[in-house]
């Protein structure tokens, strides 16, 4: 979890982000979530549907593939 975030544009903003890092932090899906976050939190940013589908999508993908990773680690533990 630590490097979702630490990839992402949790820490620093995207516009200060160079080279490699900045290419990540843009399709890192936490980047995504945590721009959602923030229109609804931080004065001056207006809430915008650009802002809001791919958070509502990043959310969504990222609770199928982790849901997903977490029923399989349930039925490994059942056997």
């Amino acid at each position: 979890m630590f490097l979702a975030v630490f990839l992402s544009t949790a820490y620093t903003p995207e516009v200060l982000l160079r080279g490699w890092l900045a290419e990540v932090a843009h399709i890192n899906p936490v980047t995504h979530v945590l721009e959602m976050a923030r229109q609804a939190t931080v004065s001056g940013l207006e809430p915008s549907v650009a802002n809001t589908v791919p958070g509502l999508l990043a959310l969504a993908g990222m609770l199928i593939a982790l849901g997903g990773l977490a029923l399989l680690g349930l039925r490994r533990m059942g056997r």
